[in-house]
């Protein structure tokens, strides 16, 4: 026969209880969340990337096709870059008073995807120095000294 103390002890049964259930469960549905958010978020910074990347490659085409005259390089010019049709290009001169000490332009080349709403910003942006262009054909006679101040006219 059993003692008593035996009889009323009972073994602790070896399952879980319903507030453990429900507590793994949620932490494995944060983990889950977690997990789903990252790789969502991996994806989106992936893509950026290899858009940027293209951009990058559309830029370098643009601008050998502009250096291969560079004569001719437009200073407020845009159209689309050839081979890149996902791309369109635009430049703009840019004021800037060091540049204009040293005789040159800085043009900024912006390469940006096709359809982007304006002021969305571009993929690339490329600043270009080139030999300063003269504008007007007054400009080109102060280059050389004449119309200034103790230039070949000052009398």
């Amino acid at each position: 026969m059993k003692s008593r103390s035996q009889r009323l002890w009972r073994p602790l049964r070896s399952g879980l209880t319903l507030i453990e259930v429900a507590a793994g469960l949620a932490l494995l549905g944060t983990l889950l969340v977690s997990v789903l958010l990252a790789e969502g978020r991996c994806r989106r910074q992936s893509a950026a990337s290899r858009q940027r990347l293209a951009a990058c490659r559309a830029a370098e085409a643009q601008l050998q096709a502009l250096w291969a005259d560079v004569d001719n390089f437009p200073r407020d010019g845009q159209g689309e870059v050839e081979g890149y049709p996902q791309f369109t290009w635009r430049t703009t001169l840019r004021k800037d008073g060091q540049a204009d000490d040293l005789n040159v332009d800085v043009v900024r080349l912006e390469i940006e995807p096709r359809g982007a709403a304006p002021g969305e910003g571009a993929a690339i942006t490329v600043d270009v120095v080139l030999p300063k262009q003269p504008e007007t054909p007054q400009d080109l006679g102060q280059d050389r000294g004449q119309d200034r101040p103790g230039g070949p006219d000052a009398g």
